[in-house]
């Protein structure tokens, strides 16, 4: 679910179709070949050139082996109301030295890269790639996403973000953590970038199952997030958290053009792989 600045909220579907297939080469391959259908059912169609192409240089078949594979190759994310689809392909290929280097080829071949190539470049000194994403309804307008876990210290700042947007994100980062702390594998960091190569947004994801709240403790914790930012999130109503679902990944995003957004991500019972 997510919920944005000016009470607006939405519901979307994340998730690997072939998640209960053992092989990862079969698993990978179905998920491919499902690329096609998933995007026109949506009304994407025109996101599958930088979708094909994020898969053919970020995830390369020869270095497609365990323990990466374990996590899929293909993830896709659908509105429930609208056009408009994503794409996440799995980055975590090979000596993770070269992940960010195949991350900047791609970006080469769909978008100008002149905007955000030395930020990026810089960052990946002090990061750890973890995947790649196509966000929208038209490839023209699509965003293209990329993921990571941090291994240094990153400056948002040399972004271009705002001093505004960076306390938006330091009150989520307060208010979720509460004192409190997680290992660094449990805060995904991920960055926008248009198709002129522009930096549109940043977002801070904090993995659910890391923070081991309970679900009173975690509706809590959505209710102050809801309140501090003026949003339509009920966490208590819409969630469910321990009776349906397990609350997967908490995340805060706020964009270049001004707006602050909270997604919760959801997930059965059973799985608490991030």
């Amino acid at each position: 679910m997510s919920a944005c600045s000016g009470g607006r909220s939405r519901w979307g579907l994340i998730a690997d179709p072939y998640s209960d297939i053992a092989d990862p080469t079969q698993r990978a391959m179905s998920a491919h070949g499902l690329l096609e259908e998933r995007l026109t059912e949506c009304g994407s169609a025109s996101l599958q050139a930088i979708v094909e192409a994020a898969v053919r240089v970020v995830a390369p078949e020869r270095y497609r082996v365990p323990p990466e594979s374990l996590s899929g190759l293909l993830w896709f994310g659908s509105a429930l109301a609208g056009p408009g689809a994503a794409a996440y392909v799995n980055a975590r290929w090979g000596d993770p030295v070269h992940r960010w280097a195949r991350a900047l080829d791609w970006l080469h071949e769909v978008t100008a890269t002149e905007a955000c190539e030395q930020v990026l470049a810089a960052s990946a000194a002090v990061t750890r790639l973890a995947s790649v994403g196509v966000e929208g309804a038209d490839g023209t307008l699509a965003r293209l996403k990329l993921y990571f876990r941090l291994d240094g210290q990153l400056r948002l700042a040399a972004l271009g973000i705002s001093a505004e947007q960076l306390a938006a994100l330091g009150e989520f980062i307060g208010i979720m953590f509460d004192a409190g702390s997680i290992p660094a594998t449990g805060l995904l960091v991920c960055l926008g970038v248009d198709t002129l190569g522009r930096f549109v947004d940043v977002k801070l994801d904090i993995c659910g199952h890391c923070l081991a709240l309970q679900p009173r403790a975690a509706a809590a914790r959505l209710r102050r997030l809801s309140d501090s930012f003026g949003l339509a999130l009920d966490p208590l109503d819409a969630m469910r958290i321990g009776h349906l679902t397990n609350l997967a990944f908490v995340g805060c995003g706020v964009t270049w053009s001004g707006e602050t957004r909270v997604k919760t991500y959801l997930k059965g019972h059973g799985r608490n792989e991030h």
